[in-house]
């Protein structure tokens, strides 16, 4: 016999089997949703991976609970544990397992521990667990975010285990050790007529203590030093999982910083086309004005000339304001247009790289702000002149 693996037969526990199927999906939900340590962006796919596992597994539980690493690191994680079936000489067996999802999921693999009943202990020298439970499976060492999932996992522990079940029934106590028997009432009525559940299998050669051949000195180290191995690279795998947290942690500040500094150029942009258009606005009546203006000098053009032919043309004195008003706007227009070739010239050297993005924007702001108090002067000095035309 194969000492008893952990679990019961199949047909034990069939109650929270039903229970599963009804509610293990929305209380999966539930859970995932309200643990912070998992990213948001990945508890779409982690939901997906449980809710299939769980139906593919009835006898699976979701749950959450303190996970402590190696390390004295502990750490609210998600779990989903109960039992898993396997074949082993023809009889079918439920082995308690319990599947760890941590932070880095889907990232970083499960962690993946056998759970011995009372009853049952780990097997001696097994190839792919621990003395103290920890599963070491080829699959969760070649685990791929892309190609990986919590399904295949547990379908190659069924398969691995009912080659070599991973845990065995702890040896009986001797006739000293055992409490007397029960008294059992004679009533035959009471006894089921239901045929006891197959016995838990046994490793070859152990049903007698006294019989059991020693084994290898030269093996049974390899084995410790391979099981002190596999610890020490499950610490190891930790520690890198959650170096990688801490440098995807980093990113995500980055990503955020990024996309506030996104927020701001846009509503900076949205500012300065609206400034644009103002200046258009402005642009439009001092086009009308120059029209005028042009008007005025084709008039008195004779004039001019013969101002010309008298004395050299004086420009300071070529054009005299009628009064103080117009010479308030004269001022004005003028630093208007100076204010918008330095516009442009601000935006070539900024497309040319030449100056950085927050001189070009504080500079803007500046002449922007100088320019629409001048615009506003203007517009203020033209109405008092239409009203003085119309008096």
């Amino acid at each position: 016999m194969y000492p008893g693996m952990v679990g019961a037969p199949i047909g034990s526990g069939q109650r929270a089997t039903n229970l599963n199927g009804t509610v293990g999906s929305n209380s999966a939900d539930v859970l995932i949703q309200s643990l912070s340590c998992y990213y948001p962006q990945n508890k779409p796919r982690i939901l997906t991976d449980v809710n299939n596992v769980l139906a593919r597994v009835r006898s699976l539980r979701p749950d959450s609970d303190v996970y402590t690493s190696n390390e004295g690191i502990s750490e609210t994680l998600f779990k989903i544990h109960g039992t898993i079936p396997i074949r082993y000489n023809n009889n079918t067996y439920n082995i308690p397992m319990v599947f760890w999802l941590p932070s880095a999921y889907p990232l970083a693999g499960p962690l993946v521990y056998v759970v011995p009943t009372s009853t049952m202990e780990i097997a001696h020298n097994h190839e792919y667990v621990a003395p103290d439970g920890t599963v070491y499976l080829p699959y969760l060492n070649q685990w791929n975010v892309n190609r990986s999932n919590l399904v295949d996992l547990v379908d190659t522990c069924i398969a691995l285990f009912s080659q070599i079940p991973p845990v065995r029934s702890k040896a009986p106590p001797s006739d000293s050790q055992r409490p007397p028997p029960a008294y059992t009432p004679t009533n035959r009525a009471s006894y089921s007529n239901t045929p006891p559940p197959p016995p838990y299998p046994s490793y070859p050669g152990q049903q007698q203590p006294n019989s059991r051949v020693v084994q290898d000195n030269g093996i049974k180290e390899e084995r410790q030093i391979q099981d002190a191995l596999k610890i020490k690279l499950s610490r190891h795998l930790q520690q890198f999982y959650k170096d990688i947290r801490g440098k995807v942690d980093k990113e995500f500040e980055i990503q955020k910083a990024l996309k506030r500094n996104e927020k701001r150029l846009q509503e900076a942009e949205a500012n300065l086309e609206k400034q644009k258009q103002d200046l258009r606005s402005v642009i439009s009546v001092i086009t009308e004005k120059g029209v005028q203006l042009k008007s005025w000098l084709e008039i008195h053009e004779d004039a001019a000339k013969a101002d010309a032919a008298d004395e050299e043309l004086n420009i300071d004195t070529a054009v005299t304001p009628a009064d103080k008003w117009s010479e308030q706007l004269f001022d004005a227009v003028a630093e208007m247009n100076s204010i918008e070739d330095t516009l442009y010239y601000l935006d070539k050297a900024l497309a040319n790289d030449i100056i950085e993005i927050h001189v070009f924007l504080k500079e803007v702001r500046k002449l922007s702000r100088r320019q629409f108090i001048v615009k506003a002067l203007a517009i203020k000095i033209m109405k008092k002149q239409q009203v003085q035309r119309m008096s």
